[in-house]
């Protein structure tokens, strides 16, 4: 079906059907590295990693009581599926990549930002050179930092 025909109707919308919305998050600025490990530490999860690193590997508790007290306390308690790209302050040249789907969650070293990465290693193709220069934004301050959000 055709979502812009007349006969589509938002109560086909998983809104609707499920009780479930979305929104897209993205900010011009870097997310606080101590906010991020604070909503972290209030999720059910353990690192299995032995030093830190910048690379977690989490495990999410087992058996009744753990389901409990990860649906009574975590901060994404009501959030079904998360993931996206991470700037977080003082790691301006890495992009994280965070990945949740209910009580899992994966974040790991993504690469470099386009704006980090040396030009010789840009892709010669002027379209994509230009796809990646638009994501920039408009020139001002927040164009400084390039594809970082």
């Amino acid at each position: 079906p055709n979502p812009s025909s007349s006969s589509s109707s938002s109560s086909n919308s998983p809104e609707a059907k499920f009780g479930i919305s979305s929104f897209v998050y993205s900010r011009r600025r870097p997310m606080s590295g101590d906010r991020l490990r604070k909503v972290i530490s209030e999720l059910p999860v353990t690192s299995r990693s032995q030093e830190p690193t910048d690379q977690e590997v989490w495990e999410i508790p087992t058996g009744e009581e753990a389901q409990g007290e990860w649906a009574a306390k975590s901060p994404l308690k009501k959030v079904i599926r998360s993931k996206g790209f991470l700037w977080v302050e003082g790691k301006h040249r890495l992009a994280l990549f965070w990945s949740q789907a209910g009580k899992f969650l994966d974040i790991k070293e993504f690469g470099l930002y386009w704006a980090a990465t040396p030009l010789k290693y840009w892709p010669r193709d002027s379209e994509v050179l230009d796809q990646i220069v638009a994501d920039f934004g408009s020139p001002g301050a927040a164009h400084a930092w390039g594809d970082r959000r």
